[in-house]
């Protein structure tokens, strides 16, 4: 019998962390967090969770035991914002 406990989405940083109070199933979650992700990479998501914890971890966590499941990095900068960075760079030269 599989059991499904419920899975939460936790942020964190050297400084501080938050957490959304899911409680999902664990790949809802991990869909959640590899969409958030995806797209700050892409420009979206600003003002967010992902942009303020940009450089921490994004992770999921079992509400009933407080296990972490799976983390991920979220990126510093994300594509939109290195290609500008790029391209300015380009008209310097």
């Amino acid at each position: 019998m599989k059991t499904n406990y419920g899975y939460n989405v936790v942020f964190n940083d050297s400084e501080c962390g938050n957490n959304q109070g899911f409680s999902i199933p664990k790949q809802n979650a991990i869909d959640y967090c590899l969409k958030g992700i995806e797209d700050l990479k892409n420009g979206l998501n600003i003002g967010s969770y992902f942009d303020s914890y940009r450089g921490g971890m994004v992770s999921v966590v079992c509400n009933r035991t407080g296990r972490y499941v799976w983390d991920k990095e979220i990126p510093e900068q994300g594509l939109n914002e290195l290609n500008d960075y790029a391209n300015y760079l380009y008209k310097l030269i």
